[in-house]
């Protein structure tokens, strides 16, 4: 039976109105302390309004200040944040919309300031990058706590879930990836070892915040080398990850915002996943422009279909979809992540 963009949908502890989610995207429009603000309530009342059926914020960093990657990033690394954060979560529930808060920490992609960042291993983010400190065992049990804690605040502030985020480069990233992670105690080789923290993690946070408290992850979909050996472990990523009760995983990749007008960047990575799990929900970001690039995402077996650039193009375009309109008007520019640095968080092709 093919699966209706934007009919309810219903996981084991969250229903959603339809299957459109707004893949967690930075906004950075919070203080210079990840304090938020009244934009940043903005961005998600009009994501709301919009028709979005379940929002993912921007990475919430849960230590300050080695896990916050860039200025205007928000946090929730304070108890304070419990209440600061009422507001984004009560702007996210307008219009029968469901909010969920990512939690994430730098890792190696701390650059704010002159502290030398941590990761699992010695490894640049990049050439330009300082090289970390490799994190003991001792930081590795703070750093689990810092997101346990995290999850605590975001479920009193009232978010329907949390997101861990294991994407992007960021920390738990760096632990999945091979690529970044060249441990050899118990975090590090084998794929068991490697997914350990995040699944202390999500053990921790339903022990923490409830059984039934929803948790999502979000996990690359590919690496820059061994790529093909990563795809075959990542079947094995997503099962633990279902088996430590992730209400559904979502599908990116290490190069998830490219300059290009190609579509649906990661499906075949994950139809591979979904047809060796199928039981498993998956949410598919990456290249979906368009009514028939989600449908075709569910077509191909994902349960959920998730959009970042073009609802920093248009908001409200699951209401815009609904009524008629085929295509965004997002063109990949990427300059929605440029624009923050000095006319704000805005859509270059909107605002011409």
């Amino acid at each position: 039976m093919e699966k209706n963009i934007f009919e309810p949908v219903s996981l084991a502890n969250i229903a959603l109105k339809n299957r459109i989610v707004r893949s967690a995207t930075d906004e950075h429009l919070a203080t210079d302390a990840g304090l938020p603000t009244e934009a940043l309530e903005t961005v998600y009342r009009r994501l709301a309004e919009g028709g979005t059926g379940l929002i993912l914020t921007g990475h919430l960093f849960v230590d300050y200040p080695l896990g916050q990657s860039g200025i205007g990033q928000a946090g929730i690394y304070d108890d304070s944040f419990s209440e600061l954060l009422r507001p984004i979560a009560q702007a996210g529930h307008c219009n029968g919309a469901k909010i969920v808060a990512q939690i994430s920490h730098a890792g190696a992609k701390y650059h704010v300031g002159p502290q030398r960042p941590v990761a699992p291993s010695a490894m640049r983010a990049a050439e330009d990058a300082p090289v970390p400190q490799r994190l003991t065992l001792e930081q590795i049990e703070e750093l689990k706590q810092s997101y346990i804690a995290a999850a605590v605040r975001a479920q009193a502030a009232g978010f329907d879930g949390v997101q861990v985020h294991c994407a992007h480069g960021y920390l738990l990233s760096e632990f999945v990836d091979p690529y970044y992670n060249h441990r050899a105690d118990a975090y590090g080789g084998c794929v068991e070892n490697r997914t350990r923290l995040p699944l202390e993690i999500m053990h921790g946070i339903k022990a923490a915040c409830g059984d039934g408290y929803p948790v999502f992850v979000k996990v690359n979909s590919n690496t820059r080398a061994d790529d093909e050996q990563y795809g075959e472990q990542l079947v094995s990523m997503v099962r633990m990850f279902a088996e430590a009760g992730a209400e559904a995983v979502e599908l990116s990749g290490y190069d998830f915002a490219p300059r290009t007008r190609e579509r649906l960047y990661f499906l075949e990575r994950a139809a591979q996943v979904k047809a060796a799990l199928p039981d498993v929900p998956l949410i598919l970001v990456g290249g979906l422009r368009s009514m028939g690039d989600m449908q075709r995402a569910l077509d191909a077996g994902m349960d959920l279909v998730a959009l970042c650039r073009p609802l920093v193009c248009q908001p409200d375009a699951p209401d815009r979809f609904r009524a008629g309109q085929e295509t965004s008007p997002c063109v990949s520019c990427n300059r929605c992540f440029q624009n923050f640095r000095t006319t704000g968080f805005e859509c270059a092709v909107r605002t011409r």
